[in-house]
C-alpha cells in the first residue's frame, strides 16, 4: 500500500524514505530490495529516491546507519555506570524491548543485517557487533577480558528479539531471561 503523494521538505522526505526502507528491508532483506519498492511505497517516483540515495549501497548505508544511531541512544539513555549483572541486563533488556515495540522493522532489519554474509555489510556488521559487545560489557561489573558475557547476552538479544516478534507469552519470556542471568551467574 503506498502513502498518499505530499510535499515534505528534503529532511522529512529523507527520513520517510529511509523509514520505508527499513520497512522493505525488514521483509525483503538487504540484498533484495530497492529504489523502485521503496518508491511505490512512498507514492513518489524512483528517480526521487535515487536524488536522495544515488546509489543502492548509499541507501543501504543510509538504513544500517539509523540501526547503528538507535543502538547508540539506547546505550547512551543508560549511562556509563557499571552495575551488577542482573540490573545491567534488565535495564538492557528494557531498552531493548523499547526499540522492539517501538521500531520493529528496525529491528527486524538488524536481525537479517547480523546474518548478512555475501557482500561489504558483513565487514560494517562485524564493527558494529564489536561496538555493541563494547557497550554491553561496559555496563557489566563483572564483565569478562573477553567480552564472553556481552556475546552471551548480544546472543540471547537476538533470540529475545526473535519471541517478542513471533508473540511468545510474557512468561516464556520472563523465563528466558532468568535462565539467560542464571547462565551468567546470577
Amino acid at each position: 500500500m503506498s502513502q498518499s503523494r505530499q510535499r515534505l521538505d528534503p529532511e522529512a522526505r529523507r527520513r520517510q524514505l529511509i523509514d520505508l526502507a527499513m520497512q522493505v528491508f525488514a521483509t525483503d532483506g538487504l540484498e533484495r530490495a530497492g529504489h523502485g519498492d521503496i518508491a511505490k511505497l512512498a507514492g513518489v517516483s524512483t528517480a526521487t529516491v535515487f536524488n536522495y540515495f544515488p546509489t543502492r549501497e548509499d541507501l543501504v548505508e543510509a538504513v544500517l546507519e539509523e540501526v547503528r544511531e538507535q543502538f547508540r541512544a539506547m546505550f547512551a539513555a543508560f549511562g556509563d555506570v557499571k552495575t551488577e549483572q542482573a540490573i545491567g541486563v534488565r535495564v538492557m533488556v528494557a531498552g531493548f524491548n523499547h526499540l522492539i515495540e517501538n521500531r520493529p522493522n528496525m529491528i527486524k532489519t538488524f536481525l537479517r543485517w547480523t546474518v548478512a554474509f555475501g557482500d561489504q555489510n558483513r565487514k560494517a556488521y562485524l564493527d558494529f557487533q564489536d561496538e555493541m559487545l563494547t557497550e554491553i560489557s561496559k555496563r557489566l561489573k563483572n564483565s569478562t577480558p573477553d567480552r564472553s558475557d556481552a556475546r552471551i547476552i548480544m546472543g540471547s538479544a537476538d533470540m529475545y528479539a526473535l519471541m517478542k516478534l513471533d508473540n511468545t507469552p510474557d512468561d516464556v519470556i520472563a523465563r528466558f531471561v532468568d535462565r539467560l542471568l542464571s547462565v551468567l551467574g546470577e
